[in-house]
């Protein structure tokens, strides 16, 4: 334990400060400390700031370089954790297990066994999800790509046979994805709330958009769903 800039600062770069702490004291809490480094004033794990490679941690807040945190609860800016359970409110998770209490997981990816979430990617078991890829088990999805043993899926309820499905990327006037479905039966295109066959999408539009750059982006859109309906052929 040395004494750095106001700071006693042990092996691992956790530090306590000096005013507040004896070097007793921050010898005390950092044996404390479990697989930790440039955490400040800890103790036990808890309350923990700009951690790293922290568990059994809680209500920890700002952990900007958290991982493997399997314990946490009440996160707030956890943009780099890993395999966290048990967390609400995080953002920017990876490879979570168990997040059954997240909310506002705007960037979430590889995540298990998740309930309620928003632009997921890549998820196993979801629940309501939107804008999911590569779902499995999915219940009331909306804009879904690659899915598999998908149950009461809205944009895929009217087919009677599982459809093709082709997603694009973020274009048109609202930046987003449209996906259009098909199989031997029909077609049918999902963009935003409107829904309706490839044909009648192509004439809306040509009147809504024309030839401006919008309607250039849908254009490209709709031919490259028309050369997959030829590939399947």
């Amino acid at each position: 334990m040395k004494l750095e800039k106001g700071f006693y600062v042990d092996e691992n770069n956790n530090r306590w400060d000096s005013d507040k702490y004896t070097k007793e004291q921050a010898e005390q809490k950092s044996k404390s400390l479990n697989n930790c480094s440039h955490c400040s004033n800890c103790y036990n794990c808890s309350g923990c700031s700009d951690c790293s490679y922290c568990s059994y941690c809680s209500y920890c807040s700002d952990c900007s370089h958290c991982s493997d945190c399997s314990h946490c609860s009440d996160c707030s800016d956890c943009s780099h954790c890993s395999d966290c359970s048990n967390c609400s409110n995080c953002s920017h998770c990876s490879q979570c297990s168990d997040c059954s209490h997240c909310s506002d997981c705007s960037n979430c990816s590889g995540c298990s066994d998740c309930s309620g979430c928003s632009n997921c990617s890549n998820c196993s078991g979801c629940s309501g999800c939107y804008n999911c890829s590569d779902c499995s088990c999915c219940s009331n999805c909306s804009c879904c790509s690659g899915c598999s043993n998908c149950s009461g899926c809205s944009d895929c309820s009217d087919f009677k046979d599982n459809p093709m499905r082709y997603t694009g990327t973020n274009i048109g006037s609202r930046k987003s994805q449209t996906t259009t479905y098909w199989n031997k039966e029909k077609t049918l295109v999902v963009c935003g709330c409107w829904k309706g066959s490839l044909e009648e999408f192509e004439k809306r539009v040509i009147e809504i958009h024309g030839d401006n750059q919008y309607g250039k982006e849908y254009e490209h859109y709709i031919k490259t769903v028309k050369t997959k309906f030829e590939k399947v052929k």
